[in-house]
């Protein structure tokens, strides 16, 4: 007697019903991720990029593909650089764009040294410092000793000086001066008293508004604030007439300088500094 013929049959039979009872059939991971996250994300971004360049910009020089090309990972010291295929996969490798530069590579400040006292000596190291916006600039003084000369100040701090620079005695008369803002003359040393009086510091700028300078006798006297008419000047203290006449004659010099003589302007004792 012949056997009946099993269900289904005569039909395709699917891959689990041929597998023995009681197991399970494993299903197969897509291709997409049987690749490290590494290169599957490298994948879906090369996808995703347009395929040829991009258009370019007027402009804004030609145009170029919009496909980035993987760069290989540096190679570390002792060991041989890799090509881009043979990096390890899900690691990413990070390279410096510049390497910091040697101490030693830097030229010494031997020249700048002397350019600094040249005009604004005798000064101290740390005058040149605050002046540089440097640091340990003592080893170049050092080494520039022996061609220089040095002094004491009052408080006893080393100055430096060149040897065939001008010194004038102290009882030298120094005409006014009209200085601009910022001027290096007040910025040049980290005791600017030589300069600046104990009691007018702070005054030459307001908030971050910096004014216009004017010395008498070499030392700070006052500010001044040129407008369309009128050379305005305000003394911090009282000028006795000759001083009052001397700052007016170096007033029409800094004029002539300034306007060129195409206007005629009014010079005025009034206020700059406004509350």
């Amino acid at each position: 007697m012949p056997h009946p013929a099993p269900a289904g049959a005569g039909r395709p039979r699917p891959g689990t019903e041929l597998l023995p009872q009681g197991t399970r059939r494993r299903r197969p991971r897509p291709a997409h991720r049987r690749q490290p996250r590494a290169r599957r994300d490298r994948a879906a971004h090369d996808e995703a990029a347009p395929r040829g360049p991009a258009r370019g910009v007027a402009g804004r020089g030609p145009a170029v593909p919009r496909r980035r090309r993987a760069l290989p990972p540096p190679a570390r010291p002792g060991h041989p650089a890799r090509s881009v295929g043979q990096e390890r996969s899900g690691r990413a490798h990070h390279r410096r764009a510049l390497a910091r530069p040697s101490r030693r590579a830097c030229p010494a400040p031997d020249s700048t040294v002397l350019r600094y006292l040249a005009a604004f000596g005798p000064a101290s190291v740390k005058d040149m410092q605050t002046w540089a916006g440097l640091t340990r600039l003592r080893d170049a003084f050092e080494r520039l000793r022996p061609q220089l000369v040095t002094f004491r100040d009052e408080t006893g701090v080393e100055l430096f000086d060149l040897p065939d620079a001008p010194r004038p005695a102290a009882d030298t008369p120094a005409p006014p001066r009209f200085l601009p803002e910022f001027d290096n003359l007040l910025l040049s040393h980290a005791d600017r008293t030589r300069v600046v009086p104990a009691d007018l510091k702070g005054r030459t700028w307001a908030g971050n508004q910096a004014y216009c300078t004017l010395l008498v006798d070499g030392f700070l006297a006052g500010v001044w604030r040129l407008d369309e008419d009128a050379l305005t000047i305000e003394p911090f203290g009282t000028l006795t007439r000759a001083q009052r006449q001397e700052v007016v004659q170096e007033g029409e010099r800094t004029l002539a300088v300034m306007a060129g003589g195409t206007n005629s302007y009014d010079i005025r004792f009034g206020t700059v500094v406004r509350a």
